[in-house]
C-alpha cells in the first residue's frame, strides 16, 4: 500500500516534469528491469516463503544467506552480460536509436541493487521483521521521493534522474545490510538450499512470466509500430489503473488465500463459502462502479496527475481499470482451484492469456496503438478470468450467486447513466479538474449506495457483520 502511495505522490511529478517522451524512457527501463530480473531470480524468492519457514531459526538464516549471495553474484554476471550486450537489449527496447544504448549501464546496476534489496526485505519477513521491513519500506519512498525533488529542482536529464533514484535505493540498501549486520548474527551461508528452491521456483516461474507478458508485451510493439511518446502515455494510464485497483481491493483479498485455505483444510467448506461470498463479493462491488465511474471522471483525473500532453489516454482508463478488476477477481478462482490441487491449471490460464494477448497486440496495436493495447490486455485477462472461473465451477469448489452480480451490475450502469449528465453540466462550469472530480465521485458514490439498499444488496446491518468476520484473525 505505501509502494502504491509513492506512485500516486510521484506520477504528477514525473509527467509534469518529463512529458511523454521522456516518461516513455523511464518506463521502458523499468520494464528492462522488470523483465530480466525473473530471469535471475528464477521464483527463488517465493519458493524461500514456502521452503524456509518452519525450520529452525539458525538454519533459515544461514539457509537464505546462502540463497542471498548466490542471487547477488548471479545478478552481477548478469549484469555484465547486459553491458556486454548492451546494443542489442537497447535495441529491443528502445529502438535504433543509439542515444538510448547509455541506459544500459544504470539498468544493469538498478537490477543487482532491487535484486539484493528485495532478498534482504524478504529475509527480514522470513524472520518475522515486519516492523524492521515496514520501517525500511517507509525510507525507500521517502529516499526516492527525495532524488525525485532533487532531480526537479536542480532541472537535470532522464539519464541523471534515473541515476539519482538508483543511488537513492543503494543507500537504502546500505543503510538496511549494516542495520541487519549489527542487530543479527550473519551465519555462514548454507547453499544446500539452493537446488530444492530452484525446484521450486522453476514451476513457479512460467506463470510469474506470463503475468509479466499480460502487463508488459504491449511496450514492445508500441515501441516497434508507434512512439516513446505513445508508450509514456500508456505507462501512465496503465500505472493509474494498477494503483486504483490493488488499493480498493487489497484490504478485502489479502487475508482471503490464507483463510480460505485454512477453513478448506479443516473440512469447514461453509464457513469458507461465506468467506467467499464476502470477500469476492465486497471486492466485486467495489471494483464494478468504479470501472464504470472511472470512464466518467477520467478526463479530470488526468487532468490532476499530468499535463495536457497525456490528455488523449483518459479514453484508455476505464479499459484498463477494467482489465485489472478482472484479474483481480479471476485470483479469488484460481486460489479455489489451489484448493483442489489443481493450481498447475492457473499456470496454463496465464500462458493461454498470454498467447492471445501476443496475437491480439500483433493484429490491433498497429492501427490502433495504445487503444489496441488496453483492449488486447482487457480480452486476455478476461480470458482468463473465463478458464479459472469455469474450472473452478467444473470442480464445485464455491459457487457464485448469480443474482448477486447481476444487482451489482445493474447498480454499477444505473449510476453510471445517472452520473454521466451531472458530468456533462460540471463540464459547463470553470471549476479546477480536482471540483469536477469531487463531485462527480462523491455523487456517484450516493447514488451506487442507495441503489445498492433498494436493490437488498447492502443494508448497515450486513455491512457490519460482513467487516467483523472479514477481519477477524482467530
Amino acid at each position: 500500500m505505501i509502494m502504491r502511495l509513492k506512485g500516486l505522490v510521484m506520477l504528477p511529478l514525473m509527467t509534469s516534469y518529463l512529458g511523454p517522451v521522456s516518461f516513455g524512457v523511464w518506463s521502458q527501463v523499468l520494464v528492462v528491469v522488470a523483465t530480466i530480473t525473473p530471469l535471475i531470480v528464477m521464483g527463488t524468492d517465493s519458493a524461500a516463503m514456502r521452503y524456509l519457514p518452519g525450520r529452525p531459526e539458525a538454519e533459515q538464516k544461514a539457509m537464505y544467506t546462502g540463497l542471498t549471495l548466490f542471487l547477488i553474484v548471479s545478478s552481477a554476471i548478469a549484469a555484465l552480460m547486459i553491458l556486454a550486450t548492451g546494443p542489442s537489449i537497447s535495441g529491443i527496447f528502445f529502438g535504433e536509436d543509439p542515444q538510448f544504448q547509455s541506459l544500459m549501464p544504470l539498468a544493469a546496476l538498478n537490477i543487482i541493487i532491487s535484486i539484493t534489496l528485495n532478498s534482504t526485505n524478504n529475509w527480514l519477513l522470513i524472520n518475522n521483521r515486519i516492523f524492521t521491513r515496514s520501517l525500511f519500506t517507509i525510507i525507500q519512498v521517502i529516499a526516492n521521493l527525495s532524488a525525485i525533488l532533487t532531480s526537479i529542482l536542480f532541472k537535470i536529464d532522464i539519464y541523471h534522474i534515473i541515476l539519482m533514484t538508483i543511488l537513492a535505493d543503494a543507500l537504502v540498501l546500505l543503510t538496511l545490510i549494516t542495520t541487519v549486520a549489527a542487530t543479527e548474527n550473519i551465519p555462514k551461508p548454507d547453499f544446500s538450499a539452493i537446488r530444492p528452491m530452484l525446484k521450486i521456483g522453476i514451476t513457479i516461474f512460467p506463470a510469474g512470466y506470463a503475468v509479466l507478458g499480460l502487463n508488459m508485451m504491449d511496450r514492445f510493439f508500441l515501441l516497434k509500430f508507434r512512439s516513446m511518446e505513445e508508450i509514456g502515455i500508456y505507462s501512465l494510464i496503465y500505472g493509474i489503473g494498477s494503483m486504483i485497483v490493488p488499493m480498493l481491493a487489497q484490504p478485502f483479498w489479502t487475508m482471503y488465500p490464507a483463510q480460505s485455505s485454512k477453513l478448506y483444510n479443516q473440512n469447514q467448506h461453509v464457513e469458507g463459502q461465506r468467506l467467499f461470498n464476502q470477500s469476492a463479493g465486497i471486492v466485486f462491488a467495489l471494483l464494478m462502479p468504479t470501472v464504470v465511474g472511472s470512464a466518467i471522471v477520467a478526463q479530470s483525473l488526468i487532468a490532476i496527475i499530468a499535463p495536457a500532453e497525456f490528455a488523449s489516454g483518459a479514453q484508455l482508463l476505464p479499459i484498463i481499470v477494467a482489465g485489472y478488476a478482472i484479474d483481480l477477481l479471476a485470483s479469488y478462482f484460481a486460489v479455489s482451484l489451489g484448493l483442489v490441487y489443481r493450481q498447475y491449471w492457473t499456470t496454463i490460464s496465464l500462458i493461454c492469456a498470454c498467447l492471445i494477448n501476443l496475437v491480439l497486440n500483433l493484429l490491433l496495436i498497429p492501427g490502433y496503438g495504445a487503444t489496441g493495447a488496453a483492449i488486447a490486455t482487457l480480452i486476455a485477462f478476461a480470458a482468463h478470468f473465463l478458464i479459472c472461473f469455469s474450472l473452478s465451477s467444473l470442480w464445485r469448489v464455491y459457487t457464485t450467486s448469480l443474482k448477486f452480480v447481476l444487482k451489482v451490475l445493474a447498480a454499477s450502469l444505473l449510476m453510471g447513466a445517472l452520473i454521466y449528465p451531472l458530468q456533462l453540466e460540471i463540464r459547463t462550469h470553470e471549476f479546477s479538474p480536482l471540483i469536477k472530480l469531487a463531485i462527480s465521485a462523491t455523487a456517484g458514490v450516493l447514488v451506487y449506495i442507495s441503489l445498492l439498499m433498494i436493490s437488498g444488496v447492502l443494508s448497515p446491518r450486513l455491512i457490519a457483520r460482513s467487516a467483523s468476520q472479514l477481519f477477524r484473525r482467530d
